[in-house]
């Protein structure tokens, strides 16, 4: 009886509210899960159903076709566990910074910056790639010509954008 009554104070606005906050959550949520790369949405093992979905909107050109894409992927997300994809999307987006703090004596952008000095002094990215294969190639070349061929205000802004590429590719490594 108690439970009825609980039922019954809960009016239908404050149900539709909810109903409306949970389609925005899962809409929020299904532009993340199409904004990913596929390699990232690779690495949160969603389940068949749900990665054919994101595989399709992929394909999709923006507008009304990608629109009816990411109500479907909402669909897939209402029939699976919403909780699991949401946390493994936070996860993929926000790591855990390290345990430990790194020593003293080493910066933590050493390593990106050690990378894109010497892409800029060879004029190559096969080093990196060597290192690295997953990485992607063609947006490093053409980072990297971008930035040999930069000169003025727009070289720092060309070196900042490879070592934005370098540490997303860092990251997608580990």
């Amino acid at each position: 009886m108690v439970e009825s009554d609980e039922e019954d104070l809960r009016s239908r606005t404050d149900a539709r509210l909810a109903r409306k906050s949970e389609e925005e959550r899962l809409a929020g949520l299904a532009k993340t899960l199409v904004g990913l790369s596929p390699k990232q949405r690779g690495r949160l093992e969603l389940d068949g159903d749900l990665a054919d979905a994101l595989e399709e909107a992929d394909r999709m050109p923006n507008g009304r076709s990608l629109a009816r894409q990411l109500r479907v992927v909402r669909r897939q997300l209402r029939e699976g566990d919403v909780d699991d994809v949401e946390r493994a999307v936070h996860r993929l987006l926000n790591p855990q910074p390290l345990t430990t703090p790194p020593p003293a004596s080493v910066s933590p952008a050493d390593p990106i910056e050690t990378w894109v000095q010497q892409m800029a002094e060879e004029g190559s990215v096969e080093g990196f790639m060597a290192a690295y294969p997953d990485a992607d190639r063609q947006r490093l070349r053409t980072l990297l010509r971008n930035l040999t061929k930069a000169s003025g205000k727009a070289a720092p802004r060309t070196k900042r954008a490879l070592a934005v590429a370098v540490r997303q590719a860092l990251e997608d490594a580990t």
